[in-house]
């Protein structure tokens, strides 16, 4: 079935056991990329290919940065190029930047893909998009910039109350169907989606990551109203109501 099927089912796998999957194989021809070309998707080493791959063009836009005293940064698929406003630095300068970037982007025979692309000026505490001449906002690695406040990109806090949901309700179901006494996976539970569970697998959880960023914000950017905790606040209320019991724990 399609990803959302087996989502929907409970399913944790395509297939039900491994006969079935060599059953699929031999019916199926396996799909071979036969070109000399791109970066293979999901392997431990894209990364470290994409960033060979990149790297002349990343020297490229640092030339065009340091040209007008800005900078460039790029993490994976992602780059951003800010140029401070000067008196040389007008909308027909910033034009010519822009297709001077694209221009190198495809002799390097980089994508850049228009509906995740934009420029952008940031002027009396507010970000304007050049092209509609609107009111915008900059969104890049997971945090958007209006002008005045930082804030995780929306989907995020609420990817992580969904996938909380989802874990306590598996938990429940399995209390029920097994007549346990006592909630299973609390251990899951409490590392997954609480402030217990700051060095959860040695690295934290997403409760420590908007921490960790709420205090490099207020370090880096103290003028900015940084509301990144501000997004889970009344976060242990909200779990407590999916379990239906308070967590007796200071947290």
């Amino acid at each position: 079935g399609s990803d959302e099927s087996i989502k929907r089912s409970n399913k944790k796998s395509y297939f039900e056991n491994i006969s079935k999957f060599r059953e699929f194989q031999k019916n199926n021809k396996t799909l071979c990329n036969k070109n000399k070309f791109g970066i293979p998707q999901g392997s431990a080493i894209s990364a470290v290919f994409a960033n060979i791959y990149a790297s002349e063009f990343d020297l490229k836009l640092k030339e065009i940065a340091d040209e007008f005293s800005g900078i460039y940064r790029r993490y994976s698929d992602d780059f951003i190029l800010v140029i401070p406003k000067s008196d040389i630095v007008n909308e027909q300068k910033i034009r010519r930047i822009e297709t001077d970037t694209r221009r190198v982007a495809s002799e390097y025979k980089i994508e850049l893909h228009k509906d995740k692309t934009g420029l952008y000026l940031y002027e009396n505490d507010k970000i304007f998009d050049i092209i509609s001449n609107e009111v915008s906002h900059l969104d890049y690695l997971g945090f958007v910039f209006d002008g005045t406040t930082v804030k995780m990109r929306g989907k995020s806090p609420y990817k992580f109350y969904r996938n909380a949901k989802k874990l306590i309700t598996f938990a429940q179901k399995v209390k029920v169907k097994k007549e346990l006494t006592d909630l299973p996976y609390k251990k899951k539970i409490y590392g997954l989606c609480t402030d217990l569970g700051k060095n959860y697998n040695n690295h934290g959880n997403f409760i420590s990551y908007a921490k960790r960023a709420q205090k490099k914000f207020d370090e880096i950017s103290p003028n900015t109203n940084n509301l990144i905790m501000n997004q889970l606040k009344n976060r242990k209320k909200k779990i407590e109501k999916m379990l239906g019991y308070k967590i007796h724990t200071k947290i």
